[in-house]
């Protein structure tokens, strides 16, 4: 039986077509007789007509193309053939001359070959194809040798171990390790559960966002069990040959229930069961039969066989319906985020084999990583003893792990020339970012500003950090106000310091965000106040095109020009007030813009020090304090003032008509804007700032120089 294999071996057919080519080249490739001198046409001429003339004997001429002719001339010298290519003048020149000379001229019809000899070459060339093809299909599979090993190429290759990994070496996910409890006691004793008549599921599918640890948990179940873990991608059971992929799942339960109890894993289980039909491209006879196959196996063995098939997926809404029904994967488990407890948990796992300073403190760096994965929080834990070990540090210190997260968040550093005109005013936009931003922060609950800098880092020039307070499940339309001023931040600080025409192409991926934010609290989410309560547009069921591709209109055009409008009112409204936040808050832009041209780098703390918005009583004076403090005659028209921005005295007077100077100057020369502001300074109708009280400077002078940020004049 061996030799018979060894006998279809791929490679003795490649060897032996290899052989039979050297054979036919030898036979048919070289020329008979002594060697030839290929030579130019002059050359040739020179030859047969010099003093070699006497030893000619005869010329050969065929035809090549019907354009050209190869010309032989033999000698009687051992010097053999001289060869040429003519052209048809000159073939007729040649015959002339040899004619004349009385030497020997014929010309011969093109050589065809022969029958056999042409069956003989294409029989080579299938040969060598078949033997390709062969090799290739044997390094795919990796299995034994054979024509017979194209079985083999159908069967899955699962991974298959006993994991040492426990329930106490996953963390953040405590709800999740409950879920899957059942199994675990299932397979150590399951008599305990037919005795009552329980059914344990068959299938339990672990859904979350990357990162949050479904495969770690999915090894953990394993471990605490002590049962073999069979592991394997969806991908791999999608194949270029239909057919294979269920023959692999037919292939990895075989060999599941050989070794039960027993778990197997399928990580993305999305890649082979997502919705028949669905996705371009996809071949529906392909994925069809292997969800198929899956579906036959899941309702082939026995619910008390000791097989339990756990699947891994962050798009559970791909999945087919028939996948997800009772009897196949019958309990659904949510992986999602930590929290501030599980985030410290899963610190305390990755940071305990790397030696911490005195001065880290996890429970901090867990409130400060909100919205932070498992995976993420391994990441920080390796940056910052990556960069303690870059730096000779014996220990792991807090710096490091701020440096860390900043690389997370951000990305790592480009080092680039930049010119001062574009570092200035990237410079100015992040500035604004960030002083908006703490507004924001300070009045709408906000996210805080992590860190400002314009050291460029990916595709930005610079890049201004934020990090929610606390973790967030809802988003209330205050939040989403906020964001989208923060987002607009950038670009009005360009407008405020470098003029209309000079503004650049940063603002680019914040306007995109932006307009994306805003068509989702308009059609989404039911957040504008001018449309009536409802979505507006419906995801489409187009299995042919995939369900998120297709997005349609279930409204009409009257409709869509009344989304759009609004739209563009949430907008203006937004970027109205981020002018006047800016233009009042002018002297810190400048002082924030000035200190990241020194430094570079700020972080949080240092910002909040410089725009002076740790609390929500100093974040007040620019928009809400005006309008409250103004007598009940002036209220309506300085209301309509601030919301929509007049920054044009043309504008203003012309609105304006009819108001007495005094009545609304003296208005804005009064108020005083007291500790409780958010800028240092108040508004003339003009738009020029005037110094507050002497007692408020010193007081914002000294905590300035408390930060050690204050700008020397």
């Amino acid at each position: 039986m061996a030799e018979k294999k060894k006998a279809h071996n791929p490679f003795v057919w490649l060897a032996l077509a290899v052989f039979v080519s050297m054979l036919f080249w030898q036979w048919y490739g070289r020329p008979e007789g002594p060697p030839s001198q290929n030579l130019g046409t002059s050359k040739f001429f020179e030859t047969v007509t010099g003093p070699d003339q006497k030893n000619l004997e005869l010329i050969i001429v065929r035809p090549v193309d019907g354009l050209t002719y190869a010309a032989v001339a033999q000698t009687k010298l051992k010097k053999g053939f001289f060869t040429t290519t003519l052209t048809p003048q000159g073939e007729t020149i040649l015959a002339a001359w040899a004619k004349q000379e009385g030497i020997s001229y014929s010309v011969e019809p093109k050589k065809q070959p022969s029958r056999w000899e042409t069956a003989l070459r294409w029989l080579l060339l299938i040969l060598l194809l078949v033997g390709v093809w062969i090799f290739f299909m044997r390094r795919m599979q990796g299995g034994a040798g054979g024509m017979g090993g194209l079985n083999s190429f159908a069967k899955s290759q699962p991974r298959t171990e006993i994991p040492t990994t426990r329930f106490s070496d996953v963390a953040g996910i405590d709800e999740a390790i409950l879920e899957v409890g059942e199994v675990v006691d299932f397979l150590k004793t399951p008599a305990r559960f037919i005795k009552v008549g329980a059914k344990i599921p068959k299938g339990v599918l672990l859904v979350g966002p990357p990162g949050t640890g479904k495969t770690l948990l999915a090894r953990a179940v394993a471990g605490e069990a002590g049962v073999p873990f069979f592991s394997i991608s969806g991908s791999e059971f999608v194949e270029m040959f239909v057919g294979v992929g269920a023959g692999r799942v037919r292939s990895l339960f075989e060999q599941a229930k050989k070794s039960t109890p027993c778990i197997v894993f399928i990580d993305e289980i999305d890649a082979m069961g997502h919705s028949r039909g669905a996705g371009i491209g996809q071949s529906y006879d392909e994925g069809g039969q292997t969800l198929n196959q899956l579906f036959t196996e899941m309702d082939g063995f026995d619910v008390n066989q000791g097989i339990i098939v756990l699947a891994a997926t962050n798009r559970p809404d791909v999945l087919d319906v028939a996948l997800m029904r009772p009897g196949r994967f019958d309990r659904h488990v949510e992986v999602g985020l930590p929290d501030v407890r599980g985030r410290e948990q899963i610190l305390r796992i990755h940071t305990r084999n790397k030696p911490l300073a005195d001065n880290v403190s996890l429970s901090e760096i867990a409130r400060g990583t909100a919205s932070f994965s498992g995976a993420q929080l391994e990441q920080l834990a390796n940056e910052a003893a990556m960069l303690a070990a870059r730096e000779g540090k014996s220990l792991v210190d807090i710096d490091h792990f701020r440096r860390a997260q900043s690389r997370i968040l951000m990305g790592e550093e480009r080092h680039i020339i930049v010119s001062d005109a574009d570092r200035k005013l990237t410079a100015y936009h992040e500035a604004g970012h960030a002083i908006v931003g703490a507004f924001v922060a300070a009045t709408s609950g906000g996210d805080a500003v992590h860190q400002v800098t314009i050291i460029p880092r990916r595709s930005a020039m610079g890049v201004t950090g934020f990090l929610p307070k606390e973790d967030k499940y809802t988003y209330a339309k205050a939040y989403c106000m906020g964001k989208i001023k923060t987002l607009l931040g950038g670009r009005v600080a360009e407008e405020l310091t470098a003029g209309i025409e000079m503004v650049t192409t940063g603002a680019g991926l914040d306007l995109k965000t932006m307009t994306n934010l805003v068509r989702r609290m308009v059609c989404d989410w039911g957040m504008s106040d001018k449309l009536p309560l409802r979505t507006y547009g419906e995801h489409s069921e187009q299995v042919f095109l995939g369900r998120d591709l297709g997005r349609e209109r279930d409204y009409g055009e009257d409709m869509a020009k009344k989304i759009d409008d609004e739209i563009d009112r949430i907008i203006a409204e937004c970027l109205d007030e981020v002018r006047l936040i800016l233009t009042g808050s002018r002297d810190k832009l400048e002082l924030l813009a000035n200190a990241l041209l020194e430094r570079e780098t700020l972080s949080g703390d240092e910002v909040r020090a410089i725009v002076g918005g740790e609390a929500e009583s100093e974040a007040q004076a620019v928009l809400p304090i005006l309008p409250t403090e103004t007598k009940a005659g002036k209220k309506d028209w300085v209301l309509r003032w601030l919301k929509y921005g007049w920054r044009n005295l043309s504008d203003l007077i012309k609105w304006a008509k009819g108001k007495p100077w005094k009545h609304w100057h003296s208005f804005f020369s009064r108020q005083s804007v007291s500790s409780r502001s958010f800028s240092t300074y108040r508004f003339d109708f003009f738009g020029i700032s005037k110094r507050v009280s002497e007692s408020e400077s010193g007081s914002r002078s000294r905590r300035k120089r408390k930060a050690g940020l204050l700008a020397t004049k």
